[in-house]
């Protein structure tokens, strides 16, 4: 009954962020309000998600002074995706069964279930035995810990300030418009990047490099490159291929604000 409820509930809150989405275009469309949400999406989601929840809590690509983990996994909240223990668990079981039966969002089940069908069978997920305990490392850090615990009211406090503050222009834009880009954006990572794309390493799954998803991810679309190093900070691997997210953790090893990046 439970799972039932919990899938209905995400159903009915993705649906009014798309929505949401859409309205913004047909009734407040703003050139000016749509250039800021892409760069706010950019921001977050480069810095949130991709640094931060994938290479840093993941798979421990570096380590960051703790001021900055605070702002990295403060920017991951604005990112609008899932806490950071259940989005790190979630990309560690789909490393251990890529593209096979308990991958957890691989397309051999179907496109959209891979790109967002999969979001819907909490139910089933926590029958699986990867799913019933919470790795160590994740579940003794006690900052991954509150975060984890204050993700969703967060998310709904920034959804409140932006109405404050703006209205239902900057609700609409820098919340609804701002998070369908960036859950889209990483779903195309689960989806097209095991679909459509181009591979530097042969290995026993799918995964493809996809300069498009690439441009939108800050580096994640290499995703082929990373099945290969998973734990490399860097997913550039070849000539043409550029990795923002990896310039971005150059940058703060420069300034030392970051120890043990591996590459």
């Amino acid at each position: 009954m439970l799972s039932k409820l919990t899938t209905l509930f995400m159903i009915f809150f993705l649906g009014v962020i798309h929505i949401g989405a859409l309205a913004a275009f047909i009734y407040f469309f703003d050139v000016k309000l749509l250039l800021m949400t892409i760069l706010l999406w950019q921001f977050f989601a480069l810095i949130g998600i991709s640094v931060c929840f994938h290479r840093e809590i993941t798979h421990r690509s570096f380590k960051s002074i703790y001021p900055i983990k605070i702002f990295h996994l403060t920017c991951a909240l604005i990112a609008g995706q899932a806490g950071p223990i259940m989005w790190a668990q979630v990309h560690r079981i789909h490393h251990k069964h890529s593209d096979k039966e308990n991958d957890p969002h691989s397309p051999i089940k179907g496109f959209w279930r891979s790109h967002f069908g999969w979001i819907f069978e909490q139910g089933k997920r926590k029958q699986l035995k990867d799913f019933q305990s919470v790795p160590k490392d994740l579940a003794e850090d006690k900052t991954l810990r509150f975060f984890q615990a204050v993700h969703f009211p967060f998310f709904f406090l920034l959804f409140a300030l932006l109405f404050f503050i703006g209205g239902w222009k900057w609700l609409l834009w820098f919340g609804c418009v701002r998070v369908t880009l960036t859950l889209n954006s990483s779903w195309m990572i689960n989806s097209l990047g095991h679909v459509w794309g181009y591979q530097n390493y042969e290995g026993r799954d799918f995964s493809t490099n996809n300069k498009f998803v690439a441009l939108l991810t800050g580096g994640e679309g290499f995703h082929n490159n990373h099945h290969r190093k998973p734990n490399s900070s860097n997913m550039a691997h070849m000539k043409g291929e550029f990795d923002l997210g990896f310039q971005y953790i150059r940058l703060l090893r420069k300034l030392g604000l970051i120890t043990d990046v591996i590459e």
